[in-house]
């Protein structure tokens, strides 16, 4: 049932109070689950990891160090929120931060995270790549800033890092189309909770080697997703 919730598949709520109270009562449960199961599936890269993505985004850019592209994406609800996301050369989530309103900035909601201030304090390593929201930092380059520290033309660097930069917003809309009610109007108090369920459960099938889900969009209209029917359940 909680599956199919986040799937979009919001007729559960469309029976009468009790089997929405039930069915919230039992969301709620699997959120709080799936949230302590998802800090094993979205993270920083270790070690290895940050080599092997480092090569991969070498060969892509010529770049050393690059761990991932950021970016930001509003996802509509109860609170509408600015959605910090970092994904790495798989299209792997390694970074979900649901915490601003929606009329925060992409940079903005990037440098009030503890991951800026990691990196800025070098308690994680690597790079980032961004669009032209983001304000360059010794740990992110964004193609509409110089960077003198790199030996190019600022041209041929803002063209490298804006095709690069669009391995993040394939994976954003790749997790959309898999997790539907992210595009319709959560009306939920738990939608940070949802936000970052989705993001782990979309990191499993890619870990699962599962292709992408089909761009459906315009077969069917979304409804918006009420599963706020129980006033107890926060």
């Amino acid at each position: 049932m909680a599956l199919e919730i986040l799937a979009g598949n919001n007729f559960t709520f469309t029976g009468g109070s009790v089997m929405q109270t039930s069915a919230s009562q039992i969301l709620a449960d699997v959120l709080e689950t799936l949230l302590e199961w998802s800090a094993t599936m979205i993270q920083w890269p270790d070690e290895r990891d940050c080599k092997r993505i480092g090569d991969s985004f070498f060969e892509m850019t010529g770049l050393t160090d690059i761990v991932g592209c950021i970016d930001g994406t509003i996802i509509n609800g109860f609170q509408n929120l600015n959605v910090g996301l970092v994904a790495d050369d798989q299209k792997r989530f390694r970074w979900v931060f649901a915490k601003f309103h929606s009329d925060t900035d992409d940079d903005s909601v990037f440098k009030r995270s503890l991951l800026c201030k990691q990196l800025r304090e070098g308690l994680k390593k690597g790079r980032l790549i961004g669009d032209d929201a983001y304000k360059s930092e010794l740990f992110l380059l964004a193609p509409n800033q110089e960077n003198d520290e790199i030996e190019m033309e600022d041209g041929v660097l803002a063209s490298i890092l804006r095709k690069a930069h669009t391995l993040v917003e394939e994976a954003i809309g790749d997790w959309k189309r898999q997790f539907p009610i992210l595009k319709a109007d959560i009306r939920s108090s738990r939608i940070a909770r949802i936000i970052v369920s989705c993001a782990a459960l979309y990191n499993l099938t890619r870990l699962e080697g599962e292709p992408p889900f089909p761009d459906e969009e315009g077969l069917f209209k979304m409804e918006p997703a009420d599963i706020q029917a129980d006033p107890m359940v926060k």
